[in-house]
């Protein structure tokens, strides 16, 4: 179990490339004079996006409040270019760490994570153990309609939401309280999932306890096609209690299957001999799922391929009833972990997480600093398509990506870098949240600036090349990748007078080398 705190050993490594960051449409380092972590993300129906995480800033940088207790929920909603529309910091006298947001039916947001702090600050109930799932509903303004403190005598903590058909909402998490407060079923092991489904004011419905005799985390849930639901996180227990498959090694990730009235259907243990540490589950369009994580194991067990760095990114495809359909090994030579993945409106599969090691291996981009942003765009069949890293030179740590509606990218996570590489802004403190704003396209490969010219930029009717380089191919995408202008002669210049105002992508191919660039079209 590794559960990601911020990184301590980035400060060993040193800058050795230089960063790409041709696909950056904008950026925002947002936070205060302490540590401010991003843990959630989603874009909003006005095309803008939430963000949150848990802050122990006081008012200072972009923060607008005091910290209430040594860590609070913070959230922050953005319009479309990335400005801050509102925030609020939420909290009571003690720990308050934000893990999760859903979007809700009207409009607003279901906040989630873990608090101890008893009723203080914008908590309206005591704390019923030693951390609880803490749940606060927002409105579309930031403000709080209400909040609900669930959980037994001993440590509760919910790491994602999702709302239901029904408006209600399912929680993931893990426990080991026994019988005790709102939990109906003792403790199977050191730790359990535990899945709570609640209406749409926050009362109980149903829960479940789940687990063996050893340590379950539950971290991810996606719900399903049949609306039942698909859990998953890692486990360290053998054949005992509700696991029915064996231990593999270390820590293995645990994928269970629910009905909608959450009674197991079926489960299934995958890992090999080292540790296995689960971040991720999704149902994809095929009706399967995508599991994924971080790997230490060498060739065993369900794990098919050597570990190529320390950890690497380990992706399990599987069929509808939880049969392997392939699994791939992704990584460096240092350490890669995952945090999430999506399936992307072209049938592929993005994987966010960060990555210290060098150009090695499946890793085509060197190290910028110490951990970096590191996206992987795989095919249907788990083979590599396009990646990118991402990062300044000390530390950056990916957290969560969506697709946005126009079919690019929106990525979100924490960094400890200032100005350089990709990083436009230096820290306000110690962790600041890092969002980019990506277009759809992820492979590229800039020509140095004093290689190519593009001007005017802006423009109104014609662009023209400045270069040492033939270019032998001139492209126009919108910021989602999709071509919209091609032209084999450019000497003379490019007649972009049809396209509306807006920004625009260009790739410049010549016979070494290929570039994107911004274009500005008034």
């Amino acid at each position: 179990m590794k559960r990601l705190l911020p990184i301590l050993f980035f400060l060993l490594f040193s800058v050795v490339s230089t960063s790409q960051d041709s696909t950056i449409l904008w950026q925002n380092t947002i936070g205060g004079s302490n540590w401010d972590i991003l843990w959630a993300s989603g874009q909003t129906p006005d095309g803008g996006y939430i963000v949150g995480g848990w802050s122990a800033s006081n008012s200072s940088g972009d923060k607008t409040e005091n910290s209430m207790g040594a860590a609070d929920y913070w959230v922050i909603k953005l319009d479309q270019a990335g400005e801050i529309e509102w925030q609020n910091t939420i909290g009571g006298e003690g720990d308050d760490y934000l893990y999760t947001i859903a979007l809700t039916h009207d409009g607003g947001y279901l906040l989630g994570g873990k608090s101890e702090s008893n009723t203080s600050g914008d908590k309206t109930q005591d704390a019923i153990g030693s951390f609880d799932y803490w749940l606060v509903k927002i409105n579309g303004a930031g403000l709080i309609e209400w909040d609900v403190t669930i959980g037994g005598l001993n440590h509760d903590h919910l790491w994602k939401i999702k709302q239901t058909a029904d408006n209600g909402f399912i929680l993931a998490g893990y426990s080991n309280s026994d019988i005790s407060g709102d939990k109906t079923e003792n403790s199977i092991g050191s730790f359990d999932f535990w899945v709570v489904k609640i209406d749409v004011s926050g009362q109980i419905l149903w829960q479940n306890t789940i687990g063996g005799t050893g340590y379950d985390e539950l971290l991810a849930i996606d719900i399903t096609a049949d609306e039942g639901y698909i859990l998953g996180g890692e486990s360290s227990s053998g054949i005992s209690g509700d696991k029915t498959q064996p231990n593999r090694g270390g820590v293995d990730y645990w994928v269970v299957k629910l009905n909608q009235q959450g009674e197991i259907e079926w489960q299934r243990t995958l890992g090999g001999m080292g540790d296995d540490d689960f971040t991720t589950v999704i149902q994809t369009g095929d009706s399967g799922y995508l599991v994924g994580g971080y790997s230490v194991s060498n060739i065993s067990g369900e794990k098919s391929e050597n570990a190529l760095g320390l950890d690497d990114y380990w992706l399990v495809k599987l069929d509808g009833t939880g049969q392997i359909e392939w699994d791939n090994t992704l990584g460096g030579n240092h350490n890669d972990r995952l945090f999430e993945v999506l399936e992307t409106t072209e049938n592929t599969y993005l994987l966010a997480g960060y990555s210290t090691s060098m150009a090695s291996a499946d890793k085509t981009e060197g190290n910028i600093g110490g951990p970096d942003y590191w996206l992987v765009e795989l095919n249907s069949d788990g083979t590599i398509r396009s990646q990118n890293t991402i990062g300044g030179f000390i530390a950056d740590i990916l957290t969560t990506v969506h697709q946005t509606t126009d079919g690019g990218y929106f990525l979100g996570g924490y960094s400890y870098s200032s100005i350089s590489g990709d990083k436009s802004e230096n820290t306000n403190g110690f962790w600041d949240y890092w969002l980019i704003r990506l277009s759809g396209i992820l492979d590229t490969s800039p020509f140095s600036s004093e290689l190519i010219e593009i001007y005017p930029n802006p423009a109104t009717t014609h662009v023209y090349i400045s270069s040492d380089h033939n270019v032998d191919l001139f492209e126009i995408y919108s910021v989602s990748g999709v071509k919209l202008l091609q032209f084999t002669e450019v000497s003379n210049g490019v007649d972009i007078s049809s396209l509306p105002a807006g920004m625009y992508l260009l790739r410049l191919t010549s016979a070494t080398t290929k570039t994107f660039s911004k274009l500005v079209k008034y």
